[in-house]
């Protein structure tokens, strides 16, 4: 181990100005000397406890991410590192800030324990050993988010980009996280939101299984060789790969892949059954059930065509009743887009973020509601604006809802006697209250059924879901579910009701029968928006994984599951005539999608 050039990349790598070639030789390094790791690792752990005293005292801007000065916290350094880099850092950071005395006395006694323990160190001196360590089966990629590794000793340990994973090892993303990991034969895998897989525990097999405990997992793999292919196991399912691109999420009952191309091996591992899973197809198996249940590969819609891409437009879309124009909201304005073009049409600057949108029937104008109370009728054709603050007169609002004509607005708060209020809106622009309902409500929905009244949806607390008649405050039905749902929307016609719930996931309720059906899962990726086609036969849900997904209601089976691009959905929207997808990033970035016809009844409906 040559041991000034490690002090040089090391020295390089904390003060952020390491380039990829110095990286991977580091990283090399490293890994012929698992003394060398040793003490990298205590670097690593010394340089965290620096940078937490700075932040607590100083605030969050001083302190740096470790991933941008870490390769990982299973690599190491030696004495002489350990000590050059905590007096370059530690100087460093009193320059920038000479005037804290409260943060350089805690940093000199910070400096004193660091001495300490290198003093210790010294005492209990371990020799250099090249004893060949387990091979690499993985190396981090890429992170947004946290993650940690997971050692065969069940230690926990926060990782950065360039962290590598050997037999017997786990990763766990955190919330709202993804990781990119590079197998060892350059096999992609992608890791959703808190998702946990296992890498192979037994170094004597050609391969091993990976095992995915929960989560979801976007799978680019090369050509496998047919004697050791590639096999991710679940509870419920083992899946063979042989070079493919494929979807997989896992809870503990069910698993589903979704093939993007290529062909996979589907194995339900309570019977053994098995299935050839084809691209544009899915399959899906249970722990549940019996086992003589088939176990069959389904088809989804591959129809569907990115048309235009419009960035910065915001979080949130509305189509307009005839499918001619897209409205979006940001944090600084609403617009109207022309959707045969993409190109903006209208623009009105606001001072609030809007959470609902809606086109009113003449399609000249958009209503728009905030979950904080503010109210929006913006005439786009002649730049008319009324504006209104909906106050709640009992709680604080918690949930909104306008109606897919605009006519209509709903607001759930946080009343403890609960009182959900109502307002009527008209052409005028003028938005009038009507009797508030008895619900302490923490998710609210409205449907305009042809030829009836508007109908009030919601869901309390404890599960229970109640169906108002809106303009009197007659209760027309009541439901209780297993858990509560905070996301709802409801047909048109009032009969279907669809909502998700962090326990409960994304169910489908029948209002007509009080039939539940289980769409997705809650341990799985979560849902952020739902919105029924306009005839109630689809329902169309934006993702946390980036993914377009649909359902028809008739059986509620899979129809669609779309790749938008993004890394998180938080908006999705369906034209009237079905021809037309809108969805919203988490980026603020639009994608209008059209469906192309292979038949006569390819268009959802």
């Amino acid at each position: 181990m040559n041991e000034q050039r490690l002090f040089e990349l090391i020295d390089a790598l904390l003060e952020t100005r390491i380039t990829d070639a110095e990286r991977d030789e580091l990283s090399q390094l490293l890994r012929e000397s698992p003394a060398a790791q040793d003490l990298y690792r205590e670097l690593i752990e010394l340089d965290v406890m620096l940078r937490d005293t700075i932040q607590v005292s100083l605030g969050d801007d001083l302190a740096r991410p470790s991933s941008e000065s870490a390769l990982s916290r299973d690599e190491a350094s030696d004495e002489s590192v350990v000590r050059e880099a905590f007096a370059v850092r530690t100087n460093a950071e009193l320059r920038r800030y000479p005037s804290s005395w409260l943060a350089g006395l805690m940093l000199l006694t910070l400096i004193g324990l660091i001495g300490w323990g290198i003093g210790d160190w010294r005492r209990h001196v371990r020799p250099v050993s090249f004893t060949p360590q387990r091979p690499v089966v993985a190396t981090l990629r890429g992170l947004e988010g946290a993650a940690w590794r997971v050692s065969t000793d069940s230690r926990e340990t926060k990782i950065a980009t360039g962290q590598v994973f050997t037999n017997g090892d786990t990763i766990r993303v955190g919330e709202s996280s993804t990781a990119e990991l590079t197998l060892a034969d350059g096999s992609r895998l992608e890791l959703r939101a808190s998702a946990v897989l296992r890498f192979p525990a037994k170094t004597d097999s050609p391969r091993g299984e990976l095992y995915l405990s929960r989560g979801g997992i976007d799978v680019s793999a090369v050509r496998q060789p047919p004697e050791r292919p590639l096999v991710i196991a679940t509870v419920a399912a083992r899946l063979t790969v042989l070079g493919t691109q494929f979807r997989l999420y896992a809870n503990e009952e069910d698993s589903r892949v979704e093939l993007i191309e290529g062909k996979v091996r589907f194995e339900r591992r309570v019977d053994g059954r098995a299935v050839d899973v084809a691209a544009g197809q899915y399959a899906i198996a249970s722990t549940r059930g019996s086992p003589a249940e088939p176990l069959v590969a389904r088809a989804l819609e591959d129809t569907w065509r990115l048309r235009h891409t419009i960035p910065d437009a915001g979080a949130l879309v509305a189509f307009s009743r005839d499918g001619v124009w897209l409205a979006t909201a940001s944090y600084s304005q609403v617009e109207v887009w022309d959707v045969a073009s993409g190109e903006p049409c209208y623009q009105h600057p606001t001072a609030a973020r809007f959470d609902e949108l809606a086109f009113t029937p003449d399609h000249s104008s958009v209503v728009a509601l905030s979950h904080q109370g503010s109210a929006l009728h913006w005439r786009f054709a002649d730049d008319t604006v009324a504006t209104a603050d909906l106050i709640a007169v009992a709680g604080k609002m918690r949930q909104g809802a306008v109606s897919r004509d605009g006519r209509w607005l709903a607001q759930a708060t946080g009343a403890e006697l609960g009182y959900l209020a109502v307002w009527s809106h008209g052409r005028d622009g003028v938005f009038q209250p009507l009797p508030a309902l008895p619900m302490k409500a923490g998710g609210v929905a409205v449907a305009t059924p042809a030829g009836g009244g508007p109908l009030i949806v919601a869901c309390d607390e404890l599960g229970t879901v109640v169906r108002w008649e809106a303009a009197t405050g007659l209760e027309l039905a009541r439901f209780r579910l297993e858990s509560p749902l905070h996301l709802l929307d409801v047909s048109a016609d009032g009969r279907w009701l669809a909502g998700y719930g962090n326990r409960a996931g994304l169910v489908l309720l029948d209002m007509g029968t009080g039939a539940i059906h289980e769409l997705w899962p809650a341990s799985s990726v979560k849902v952020y928006d739902v919105h029924f086609t306009p005839q109630g036969g689809s329902l169309y849900a934006a993702m946390a994984d980036g993914v377009a997904r649909a359902w028809s209601t008739a059986d509620a089976q899979p129809l669609l599951a779309l790749a938008t691009g993004d890394p998180h959905l938080r908006s999705i929207d369906i034209s009237s005539d079905g021809q037309w997808l809108a969805v919203a990033g988490d980026r603020d970035r639009v994608t209008l999608w059209q469906v192309e016809p292979k038949g006569p009844t390819a268009a959802p409906k």
